[in-house]
């Protein structure tokens, strides 16, 4: 159980160097905010918006999750990454 939560701690200060990376993306002082556009850009170098008609469905759950403003705190953006995986991945058992 010790190594389970040692390995899941690792995923979550690796999950929030990458979040803290885009928040700071064209404004080096911001670690604590993801505005929508770096969100957007998170997903594109992932390579996971390869559909464009996913994009508007990816910005709905943006602002669904950050309460209608105009930027993410780290938990709401762990709030929204199982329904992106969700977008992601309802079409690999049809």
């Amino acid at each position: 159980m010790e190594s389970s939560r040692a390995e899941l701690y690792s995923y979550s200060c690796q999950l929030q160097r990458v979040f803290v990376y885009y928040c700071s993306f064209g404004d080096k002082d911001n670690y604590a905010l993801l505005k929508i556009q770096n969100y957007q850009r998170l997903f594109s170098d992932m390579q996971i918006i390869n559909d464009p008609s996913l994009v508007p469905q990816f910005d709905v759950l943006f602002y669904s999750h950050s309460n209608q403003q105009s930027s993410l705190t780290f938990k709401q953006f762990t709030d929204v990454l199982p329904h992106i995986c969700s977008l992601i991945f309802m079409d690999v058992s049809a």
